[in-house]
């Protein structure tokens, strides 16, 4: 199974590196994807296996109000 690096659905701005399912470690603060690529890519040389960025959440569509007029 691939190392699977991913944006926290908790916590904006947390980068999680999980391994089935697991998550091995998060890292938090300005260069948190950039130690979690890192991270994951080492583990994955380790493991001899793959590297996956799940990617983070697109925003929400904006919303649309209507004023009576």
């Amino acid at each position: 199974m691939p190392i699977k690096l991913s944006h926290s659905p908790d916590r904006d701005g947390e980068w999680r590196v999980s391994l089935d399912d697991t998550t091995i470690v998060c890292f938090s603060g300005p260069s948190a994807r950039e130690q979690a690529v890192r991270r994951s890519q080492e583990l994955a040389d380790l493991l001899r296996s793959i590297a996956e960025e799940c990617g983070r959440p697109l925003d929400p569509a904006p919303v649309q109000f209507q004023t009576p007029g």
